[in-house]
Formats: structure tokens, C-alpha cells, sequence
């Protein structure tokens, strides 16, 4: 697959372990030529991507598109 998808749905915490594994993921999926979207990230979670520009390399999909 060219895509990976990481479904954030039932995840109620995420802490900097997690948040370097999300690094890891983006970076090896740089580097094999994979996309990667974020689906059910609350409206917390998708903030502290924004601060942190994790959303800026990847997609994070929302509602119906889901």
C-alpha cells in the first residue's frame, strides 16, 4: 500500500513516546514514497499536530471522509 492510515479514534492520550513514534512513521514513509493521514484526532490532538508541524506532513482527515 502507498498509503498509511493511523486511526486516533479511542486514543484519549498521547505522550512524547508516542509522538516520536509518529515522527519515526512519517520519516520511513518519506522515505519509501508513502502518504500518511491521521483519522479521528480530536480537537486537541489535532492542535498540538499544528504546533508541533506534524500536520504539515500529513494528512489529517476528518468527519465523513474518514
Amino acid at each position: 500500500s502507498r498509503r498509511v492510515s493511523i486511526d486516533f479514534g479511542q486514543v484519549g492520550y498521547i505522550n512524547s513516546t508516542g509522538i516520536a513514534l509518529v515522527v519515526r512513521l512519517l520519516a520511513d514513509a518519506r522515505r519509501d514514497g508513502r502518504t500518511v493521514r491521521a483519522i479521528g484526532l480530536t480537537e486537541h490532538y489535532k492542535e498540538i499536530f499544528r504546533i508541533t508541524r506534524l500536520s504539515d506532513f500529513m494528512e489529517i482527515v476528518e468527519g465523513d471522509a474518514a
